[in-house]
This record gives structure tokens, sequence and C-alpha cells, in this order.
């Protein structure tokens, strides 16, 4: 019985000195006031960083509110933004991004050389770096739109393209015949004149 009593008190000393702990612990210490004593208190900032899924879904966000249909503001908007995420982004994310930007980078190039039109773009001698562009599965692009979906729930716009149909032909007639790519001359060499001697 003895022991029972004294399990029972060391128990309940435990209990009140843990509960008296919490309760001095969640009260605010209140500053000696006075009269005419001035206190004066300080904040102290601290230093934070953006999480990467918040920064990069605040960009995507900001991004996709401000774009037009126009590609000849869409593809700008797009390189700079994929430049952009890729300084801050990281492993497989961060090679999605730099591949989407390396491509926006080489459509912006060629069409704003040539004023974003097909007849110069070909005049230039870019035809057919513009129809692999245009035509093929741009590297990183759909990879780097998914991530962005997945993390933020924000749809990127499609890039830029040119029709095909299953065979990889372009099915508009009059860009197919701008971008056709032409067709290389061989040469052939008259046979010679001169036969061999006896």
């Amino acid at each position: 019985m003895i022991r029972l009593r004294g399990t029972i008190i060391a128990i309940s000393t435990f209990f009140a000195i843990v509960s008296l702990y919490v309760i001095i612990d969640q009260r605010p210490v209140q500053p000696l006031s006075s009269t005419g004593v001035q206190t004066t208190t300080t904040t102290r900032v601290t230093a934070t960083t953006i999480p990467i899924d918040n920064r990069l879904c605040g960009l995507a966000q900001r991004l996709v509110a401000t774009l037009t249909q126009d590609q000849r503001e869409v593809v700008p908007a797009m390189k700079d933004f994929y430049s952009m995420v890729a300084t801050f982004t990281e492993d497989d994310m961060r090679g999605d991004f730099v591949a989407a930007s390396r491509f926006y980078t080489e459509v912006n190039d060629i069409a704003t050389k040539a004023n974003w039109d097909i007849n110069r773009i070909v005049t230039n001698n870019d035809g057919a770096r513009w129809r692999a562009l245009m035509t093929g599965t741009p590297t990183g692009v759909q990879e780097a739109r998914q991530d962005v979906l997945d993390l933020c729930r924000t749809k990127l716009p499609d890039p830029p393209s040119i029709e095909v149909d299953y065979a990889g032909r372009i099915t508009d007639p009059i860009l197919a015949r701008l971008l056709a790519p032409g067709d290389k001359e061989i040469i052939y060499l008259p046979p010679s004149s001169e036969s061999p001697s006896d």
C-alpha cells in the first residue's frame, strides 16, 4: 500500500511540474511599463527564400494571364520564361527548361530576322531549319509544359508548329511549296572525248 501511495505521489508530482512548465512557457513576457520610461522594440527581419514550386507557379500564372494569341508576342515571352525558370530549377526539370528555352530562342531568332514573314524566312536560307523546328517535336518543350502542369496546374501554350499529316508532309499547300526541301542537282560529267590510244 505504501508503494502504491508513493507511486501515485511521484506521478502526480511529475504531471504538476510538466503542467506548470507548459503554463509558464505559454505566457508572453510582459514588459515592465513605468511612467516616463520609453521602451523601444526592434523587429528582427529574417531573410527567406521562396520555394521553387511557388516561384515557378507564380511566374507561370503571371505569364499565362498576360499572353495573347499573337505568336509574335508569345514566342519571346515563352523564351524569356523558360530561360528564367532554368536559372533556379534543378536536375531533369532544369534540363527540360533549358531545352525549351533553346527551341524558343531559335524560333524567335529566325522569325524576328525575317519579321515573321515565311517568304523572308525562306529567302534568308532559314527555310529548312524553320521547317524542322515547326514540324518536328521540340526537345524539352512538352516535358517542361508537363512539369508546370503537374506542379502548378497551369497549362502553358502549345509551341508554334505547322500542321503535318501522318507521313510528316505539310498539309498547307502554300507552306509546303515554300518550305519544300530544294532538290539537289546531280551533275554528270560528260564522257571524255579522248579515246584510249592503241
